[in-house]
């Protein structure tokens, strides 16, 4: 892998979706993977994650902080 795009997120699956969406629209010329780092969204979040083929990594609240 070439490239490795992180995005945290905590209960955004609505603009999740459409940041996903407009970075698997990317032509590239090289490989890339997508990781989400979720923090226990209480939403869909991490379904969406997965439905639109990322790399999901879940960090515990307490953990982790905005």
């Amino acid at each position: 892998m070439l490239l490795s795009i992180l995005i945290r997120n905590l209960n955004e699956s609505a603009t999740l979706k459409l940041t996903l969406t407009s970075i698997w629209r990317q032509v590239t010329s090289f490989p890339f993977e997508v990781v989400v780092v979720d923090n226990e969204s209480d939403d869909d979040s991490v379904k969406v994650a997965n439905e639109m083929g990322c790399r999901v990594c879940t960090l515990k609240r307490s953990d982790f902080s905005y």
